[in-house]
C-alpha cells in the first residue's frame, strides 16, 4: 500500500470518528464521555487527515525542514487526539485506574490531588498511559514524533529526521489509529457515511 493509499484510510477511519463521536447522545455512553465530547473538535482531527497529502511529494531544498516540521507537527496533533479519543471513550475505566494522572498539591499541602480528565493531559503522559493500557508497540513511533515535533521551536537547536522516516510515520499513524479505533464502542447499527 503506498501512502497516499494509506492516507486515504487515515481520512476513512477519522471521518468515522469524527461523525459518530463528534455527536455523542449515545445514552449507553458514559456521562463523562459525553461531556468531554461535547467541546472536543474533532473536526481539525479530520482536518489535519486531509492535509497529509502535502508531505508526500519530495520537499525542495528551501522548504524541506519547515515540511518535515509541519508534517510532525500534523502527526503529534493526530496522535495526541486519537489517544485522547480512545481515553476519553474509556473514561470510566481511566478514572478508576492506579495510572490515574494527577496534579499533587505542594508538599505540605492541605489540598487534595486533582484528577486530569483526557484533554488537559499533556503528550508524555499519553504515551506512557498509551503504551502501558492501549498498546507498546507504539511507544518508539510516538517518542519519534514528539521529538520531531518539537523541532517546531526554532530556538533549540534540535535535530530533524527526513522525508522517508515522515512516510514510513505516516504509515505507523495509519496503524496507531486504526488499533485506537478496533478498541473503541460503535453500535452494530452504526454504518458510517
Amino acid at each position: 500500500m503506498n501512502t497516499t493509499e494509506q492516507i486515504d484510510q487515515i481520512i476513512t477511519i477519522t471521518e468515522k470518528q469524527f461523525e459518530f463521536w463528534s455527536n455523542p447522545p449515545h445514552s449507553w455512553a458514559p456521562e463523562n464521555t459525553q461531556d468531554i465530547l461535547k467541546s472536543a473538535r474533532l473536526d481539525r482531527q479530520l482536518s489535519f487527515a486531509h492535509i497529509l497529502k502535502e508531505f508526500i511529494n519530495p520537499f525542495t531544498e528551501e522548504e524541506k525542514e519547515a515540511k518535515l516540521i509541519l508534517g510532525y507537527v500534523s502527526l503529534r496533533s493526530m496522535c495526541e487526539s486519537a489517544i485522547k479519543l480512545f481515553m476519553t471513550v474509556h473514561v470510566s475505566d481511566y478514572l478508576k485506574d492506579e495510572l490515574l494522572i494527577t496534579i499533587k498539591p505542594k508538599e505540605g499541602s492541605l489540598k487534595k490531588p486533582k484528577i486530569i480528565l483526557p484533554p488537559r493531559i499533556g503528550f508524555d503522559d499519553l504515551i506512557k498511559i498509551y503504551t502501558q493500557r492501549g498498546d507498546v508497540q507504539f511507544e518508539p513511533f510516538l517518542k519519534r514524533v514528539q521529538l520531531n515535533g518539537n523541532t517546531i521551536h526554532h530556538f533549540k537547536d534540535r535535530e530533524i529526521t527526513d522525508q522517508q522516516q515522515l512516510s514510513s510515520d505516516i504509515e505507523n499513524l495509519k496503524n496507531l489509529i486504526i488499533a485506537v479505533d478496533q478498541q473503541l464502542y460503535y453500535p452494530d447499527e452504526f454504518i458510517p457515511s
